[in-house]
């Protein structure tokens, strides 16, 4: 499984990817970057993350979404200039998502330690302690510099 949050400023993800109960690898990148977005990807079926993203950027049509098979469930964050959205294995249609918002096995640590003023790098590492499906590497994008987006700081200069 996966822990993914998103403080408005940051996404993050840890690196732990699991058989079942098995740790199999703790340095996986959730993470990718798109043409003009960030995904992120949670849940089982990791190998359905690459197909899911080319889904989305052909047009996202609903009957054209990969298929889990054997019941797997996952979610996809994408963040980009308009906002955070999610698709999952049974939700084809995007969902608008406020900030701070986390997703995956360790979300309430995650969410539970941003609301008490963790940024998103910090909200995974709780969530790394308190949840066994959540470990390994933590990776940290700002999303205006990872996106080239122009900043209100930046703006005003």
């Amino acid at each position: 499984m996966t822990t993914i949050a998103f403080d408005g400023r940051t996404i993050a993800a840890d690196g732990l990817s699991t058989a079942g109960d098995e740790p199999v690898a703790w340095d996986t990148m959730k993470l990718r970057l798109g043409p003009k977005c960030i995904y992120a990807f949670s849940g089982e079926g990791g190998a359905l993350f690459e197909p899911t993203i080319e889904w989305w950027e052909k047009g996202r049509k609903p009957g054209d979404q990969p298929k889990p098979t054997d019941g797997e469930r996952w979610c996809m964050v994408i963040v980009d200039a308009s906002g955070c959205y999610t698709v999952t294995s049974h939700q084809p249609y995007p969902t608008r998502w406020n900030p701070p918002q986390a997703w995956g096995s360790g979300c309430d640590y995650a969410l539970g330690a941003m609301h008490a003023g963790a940024n998103a790098y910090q909200a995974v590492q709780v969530a790394s302690r308190l949840n066994l499906k959540t470990g390994g590497t933590i990776v940290a994008w700002d999303v205006a510099r990872t996106l080239g987006l122009q900043t209100e700081t930046q703006a005003a200069e």
